[in-house]
């Protein structure tokens, strides 16, 4: 049997305003802003399912648009097309399904994603995607194949635990398939079937080519109300690790590691263990990680650091207390700059991101959040708007909180709380890039921690793209809030 696993293009003009989604995102000199990362997801579920004997073929939006991207799947001739959704990309893949489905009159669609295992009920029910077969909800390793056996005729859906199906025109949603305590028995991620040197990661956030994401576990072991992958926590084995990194660098010649795991330092004695056999096995390699300022000490840094880490990457997001204790953060102010001057005394670079328009917070409070940013020895920090996701705390009762501006998107607003107006937090993600990056000290302690050719191009790259990105401070006139919106200007 023939699957087509697939991330559908997406537009510009939907993620970035006009006047900056041009100069920001592309193939050209500078790059990508977000970079493309393999489809780590993807490449599991086409490791499954040609174990289990089947055809598969990877399409991704990222470098197939439009007529490309659909002639990529029509040529294959699939019986079952997988797409791969967030939130935000959802309704690109719905506009795709749907001209797919005249073409492909054969064909099943299933759709499958982390905020779907929350809200599946809006992408079967809505009027405009009767194309749409199926959804799956969780882990999809063996969904998929159980499913494929449902378009072959070999079984019958309710069979196939984690499935959302149609009957008789009602939504039908089985039960839930039962979580791994461990995930040794996924297979590595099938990087045969893309091209691994086509992939390149956010500006400043790789040393080197190729390089990949990797994951150690799954779910999130933190509660903030904000996001939706706290869940279940289910660990590979430090030697399961180890051996995928082998494999990667053997076959593909992989230099450079993302681990997206939500918190990896959260087990202090997986990254010991971790960083050991590292050693123990002579393995150079470049790595960065997720990490939180309550899971970190100056022994464990170091240790890190020897091997391999350059940098990691935290949630700080707001410089009020009262916001941090909003979100159930679980972190102090105190712990925020404790964490980041260790990190810099371990000599390991730093990239906080902060967040605007937490509901309750003031346009003051959040000029405070910049203030507490730049006194900080951060390196790299990223401002973003206050994005409640489908399956959350803040989602379920959005109203109660601020006004929705729009789907969520990269650079457009597309939540204003009712503390704060349009305006005011428009003027905060302009405010705190500008404020940030262009201090004399900040660039001249930038310009001294260059070590080498690739450093100095990241930097300037970045700076480009964020000169770019924030010249005009346009969040996008499709999300003015005078159109049908009750945020305040």
């Amino acid at each position: 049997m023939k699957v087509v696993l697939a991330i559908s293009p997406w537009s510009h003009s939907d993620a970035y305003p006009p006047s900056k989604g041009k100069r920001t995102i592309g193939s050209g000199i500078f790059g990508a802003l977000g970079g493309a990362t393999p489809p780590l997801g993807l490449l599991y579920l086409s490791a499954s399912l040609k174990n289990a004997g089947h055809q598969t073929r990877i399409v991704d939006g990222f470098f197939a648009k439009g007529e490309d991207f659909e002639s990529e799947i029509l040529s294959f001739k699939p019986d079952l097309i997988g797409f791969w959704c967030t939130q935000l990309s959802w309704p690109w893949a719905n506009a795709t399904i749907r001209r797919l489905d005249s073409r492909l009159p054969g064909a099943r669609f299933v759709i499958g994603g982390a905020f779907l295992s929350t809200d599946w009920r809006t992408e079967l029910s809505c009027g405009d995607c009767a194309a749409l077969d199926y959804v799956i909800q969780g882990d999809a390793e063996e969904t998929i194949v159980e499913l494929c056996d449902v378009v072959r005729g070999r079984r019958t859906p309710d069979t196939v635990r984690g499935l959302v199906w149609r009957r008789d025109g009602d939504i039908v949603v089985n039960s839930r398939r039962a979580l791994p305590d461990h995930l040794d028995h996924v297979p590595f991620p099938d990087y045969d079937a893309i091209d691994i040197r086509r992939y390149k990661p956010a500006i400043g956030s790789y040393k080197y080519v190729p390089s990949v994401n990797m994951m150690t576990e799954r779910g999130c072991g933190s509660s903030c109300s904000f996001c939706h992958s706290a869940n279940s926590l289910r660990k590979r084995s430090v030697d399961d690790v180890i051996a995928e990194i082998e494999w990667l660098r053997g076959r593909f010649g992989v230099r450079h590691l993302l681990f997206f795991t939500e918190t990896f330092t959260a087990d202090r004695e997986f990254v010991l263990e971790y960083c050991s056999k590292l050693r123990e096995r002579s393995i150079r390699i470049a790595w960065t990680c997720n990490s939180r300022v309550d899971t970190i000490d100056e022994e464990l840094l170091g240790i890190m650091r020897d091997a391999g880490c350059w940098r990691l990457q935290f949630g700080a997001e707001s410089g009020v207390q009262k916001q941090l204790d909003t979100i159930h953060k679980g972190v102090s102010l105190e712990q925020i700059r404790r964490g980041i001057e260790m990190t810099r005394r371990a000599k390991i670079e730093s990239f906080v991101s902060f967040m605007f328009g937490i509901p309750g917070e003031s346009y003051g409070e959040g000029l405070e959040t910049i203030r507490f940013a730049k006194s900080l020895p951060i390196d790299y920090a990223n401002f973003l708007n206050f994005t409640p996701l489908s399956g959350t705390r803040f989602w379920k009762h959005l109203d109660r909180h601020g006004h929705s501006l729009g789907p969520p998107a990269f650079h457009l607003l597309s939540f204003v709380p009712h503390s704060m107006t349009y305006d005011e937090l428009a003027d905060l993600m302009v405010r705190s890039y500008k404020e940030f990056y262009f201090r004399p000290g900040y660039l001249a302690r930038r310009a001294l921690r260059q070590r080498s050719i690739e450093d100095v191009k990241r930097n300037l790259r970045g700076l480009i793209a964020f000169l770019r990105l924030n010249a005009k401070g346009d969040f996008g006139a499709s999300r003015s809030p005078s159109a049908g919106s009750n945020a305040r200007r």
